[in-house]
Formats: structure tokens, sequence, C-alpha cells
């Protein structure tokens, strides 16, 4: 009697559990390279949107909205700044109407609150136009930025999750650059739809401003419905989808709408799945934020703490205060000390910041895998990656014998026939 039984020596974990990949995109986001690219991101988003307020808020004339207030005063201060980041002083600081929430204290929530945020006061009918120039400026820079950064950190991401191919980070930030057309136009190509489906609404309401024309309008209302519902459709998956572009480009090397069009059919053949990879993202999130803010801000303690063994801890506390800007001393040198000091506890919570923009598109780029993998079956491992460049082409050396005859330099080729006599081949 032969016996059929067999040994289960090892256990793919990572074809039982396709979603562990997230787990791996954590440590991804705590690489030391990817994290100095998403701090500089963040400084640099802020710088922007700061210019953009300047630009279109600062006039006495201009009215602007509580929420569009709040959300100038939050982007006003810079990332390591504790009263910019709900994620450090667990204060929110948002335009949103919500109240404080625990998702603000999320890299999940953080990064999409500050792309979504923007975009919805679009929508609100009270807006006025400078408020809308500035969203529109803030939200292309933003796209601009992270074009930049995010790509970079999503192709790192998805050659190390897909792959295990380590993509450095100048090699990244290159790719990035090549592609930064995708990585804005992505997003905006929904935008743009909206924008085209409501312009036969708009000039319907021109009309409806009089009389005759609401009862014009209630005829061809049905029109205006459909539309609407359309309008929502692509609002839909442009609000649950855009993460995903980041990874559709950086794996695919695809075009915008490719960006799009995948970004569109996960969403909406694989809601379940994208809920629960999102719920997943979201509670590893707060695991990895609460490692980063117990290593910032527990050595910005020690620091302090330390220093106040030397120097008193009535001498740390003023330290800390002039260093925060809450105190302003006599002592010139004091100040400059203070100020001084207060940059570099604020360039350790920009890296804190930085994390929150890493652990977003990493795990962006790993949901993306892992939707491609449940939808059209295709194995994570499949990224195209930079191809080695060929060697150039072109005719062999040329050589001539003693007599003055032409010929070819065998010698740099091994594998070439012998010459003919005379010279000749």
């Amino acid at each position: 009697m032969s016996d059929n039984s067999s040994i289960l020596r090892a256990v793919s974990w990572r074809e039982v559990c396709p979603w562990l990949v997230q787990v791996r995109a954590c440590g991804t986001a705590l690489s030391l390279s990817l994290l100095l690219l998403a701090a500089g991101g963040a400084l640099a988003t802020s710088a922007g949107w700061r210019v953009a307020a300047n630009v279109f808020l600062n006039d006495p004339g201009v009215e602007v909205s509580s929420q569009t207030s709040r959300f100038v005063e939050h982007v006003g201060y810079w990332p390591g700044d504790k009263r910019a980041n709900p994620l450090i002083d667990r204060q929110e600081t948002f335009a949103a109407p919500e109240p404080d929430g625990i998702l603000a204290a999320n890299p999940i929530g953080y990064v999409a609150r500050r792309f979504v945020l923007p975009l919805r006061r679009l929508f609100d009918p009270r807006v006025t136009w400078p408020e809308i120039g500035y969203s529109l400026t803030g939200v292309i820079w933003s796209l601009l930025v992270w074009g930049l950064f995010g790509g970079a950190i999503a192709r790192v991401a998805a050659a190390q999750l897909g792959c295990e191919q380590r993509v450095g980070a100048l090699q990244a930030l290159s790719f990035a650059r090549r592609s930064i057309g995708s990585y804005v136009a992505g997003p905006l190509l929904p935008l743009g739809v909206i924008a085209a489906l409501a312009v036969v609404p708009w000039l319907l309401g021109l009309i409806m401003r009089a009389d005759f024309g609401v009862l014009i309008g209630s005829v061809l209302w049905i029109g205006v419905l459909v539309l609407a519902g359309l309008m929502m459709v692509v609002a839909l998956g442009l609000l649950f989808g855009w993460p995903l572009m980041w990874g559709t480009i950086s794996a695919e090397r695809g075009s915008a709408f490719d960006a799009v069009g995948q970004s569109f059919s996960f969403v909406f053949q694989r809601p379940a799945h994208y809920l629960f990879f999102v719920a997943v993202a979201v509670g590893l999130g707060w695991l990895g934020w609460l490692l980063v803010t117990t290593l910032t801000e527990g050595a910005l303690y020690l620091a302090y703490w330390s220093v106040g063994l030397g120097a008193g801890v009535h001498r740390a506390a003023e330290l800390h205060d002039v260093a925060g800007g809450v105190f302003k001393p006599e002592s010139n040198l004091l100040m400059l000390g203070g100020s001084l000091i207060g940059w570099l506890d604020a360039g350790v919570r920009t890296l804190a910041v930085g994390f929150a923009y890493c652990f977003f598109f990493c795990q962006a780029t790993a949901v993306y895998l892992l939707l491609r993998y449940h939808v059209d079956h295709t194995e994570m491992d499949e990224i195209a990656l930079d191809d080695e460049p060929e060697p150039p082409m072109g005719l062999p050396p040329l050589t001539t014998d003693p007599s003055g005859v032409p010929g070819v330099d065998d010698t740099t080729d091994p594998t070439s026939p012998p010459p003919l006599p005379g010279g000749s081949r």
C-alpha cells in the first residue's frame, strides 16, 4: 500500500494573505531616504499654500469663509510646528465642519484631507472667486510637489513591495520627473469631466434666472438629473480612486488615462476589497504613528531633560519656551540660541510629518498592487522597471594593413573571422 502523505515544510504567507504586503509597506515608509523626500515635499507644500494665500486672500476687501480661514491658518505654519499638525498635538485645526476625530491623528486621514478638503470647497455654492483661485492654485501646486516626491516614494515602494528590487532615491526622482505630467493630470482629468458635464446645467441656470426660464428648466430637469448622476459617479471614483493613480503610474509606467481607468475600475469592481485594504492601512497607520511620535517626541523630551540636569529645570523650561516661540527674552544671544534650537526641534517634527506622507504613498501603492492582483490576476512582481541601457550600435573600427588596404580591426571582436590574404575580408 503506497503512502501518499506529504509533509508541509513551508507556507507562502504572501500567497495565503496577500494583504500582508501592507505590513511590509510600513517598513518601506520608515526608510531614511524616503523620509527626507517626504519631509522636503511637506515643506514645499506648505510654502506653496502660503504663497497662494498671499496672492488671493490677503486683500482686506476679500471675503473669506470661516472654513477657508481655518485652513489658511493651518497651512500658514510649517510642518514641524505643533500648532499645524493634529498628528502631533492631537488638536484638530483643519478647515472642516466635522468635530475633532481620531482619523485626523492618522497618516491616511491627515494626507487625504489635505488633498480633498480644498477640492470640496469648490463645490460650495457660497465660495468666492478668490477662494476658488486659492484652492485651485494650492491643489495644482500640491499635485506638482507630490507628483515629484510622492511619485518617487511610490516608485521605490512598487519595486520593493512588488519584486523586491531596490531603487535608489535619485533614480526614483528621475522617474517621477519624467512622469510628473501623468501624476498631475491623473486627478485633474475627472475634475475636467465634472466641469464639462456641469456646462449644460450652468447654461440652463442662466435661463432660469427669469420666470419663464424656470418653466423651460422644469421640462429639461430630467436631463439635469442625469448629468448630475454622471457627475456624482465621477466624483465618487475620484474621491476613492485618486491615491491609486500613484501606484498605477509608478508600477506600470502608465499615462494619466491609464491611471484614471485603472483606479476607477478597481474602486467600482472591488469596493469591499478596497475598503478592507483601507481599514488595514488605517490600523497600521495608528500603530506606525504611535511609534513615530514616541521616538520623536520622546527624543525631544529627553533632550531637554538631559540638558536640564546641567542647566537647571528653570533654564531648560525657558529654552523650551523660547524655542517654541512662547517666550521672547530680552537677551539677543538667548533669543538667537533658542531660535536655532526651535528650528532643529521643528526639523525633527518635520521628519515625523514626512512619515505621514511617506506612509500614505507606500500604502496607496500596496493597495494598488493588491487590487490589481484580485481584479486583473496580475502577479505583484510584474513591475515595469527601467530597462538596462542598450549598447550603442555602430560600425566596427576600421584599420589598414602595411600595404594600405583598408579592413576591419578584428582585435576588438574575438569572434570575427580571420582576414583574407591581401588584407580584405
